[in-house]
């Protein structure tokens, strides 16, 4: 199987798996669960594999790519990972201070 074909099939896979999580199980739990906040925690614990699984797959891609593609990745994830934790960190200064 060529390069080509190995990215096409974990980007489908990944696509697949997006999709169905955002049309079939995020509904789901939201009708079928007593309460949103069950909701929520299924749901909240399910995306977060499936953007770490789009992270993986990107990377991967990119590195049966090209090398240049992957440093060019890599310096924009480490920008867009710094500005999520200052994201987060502020969003825990605001907490503690409400509490």
């Amino acid at each position: 199987m060529s390069r080509a074909g190995v990215v096409s099939i974990l980007l489908s896979a990944w696509l697949g798996a997006a999709v169905l999580v955002t049309t079939v199980v995020a509904p789901a739990a939201f009708a079928v669960l007593p309460s949103r906040t069950l909701a929520g925690a299924l749901v909240g614990r399910v995306l977060p594999v499936l953007f770490i699984a789009g992270l993986v797959v990107a990377l991967a891609s990119l590195s049966l790519d090209s090398g240049e593609a992957l440093m060019l990745l890599v310096t924009g994830l480490l920008f867009f990972v710094a500005r999520l934790l200052a994201e987060a960190q502020r969003l825990a200064d605001e907490h503690s201070q409400i509490v």
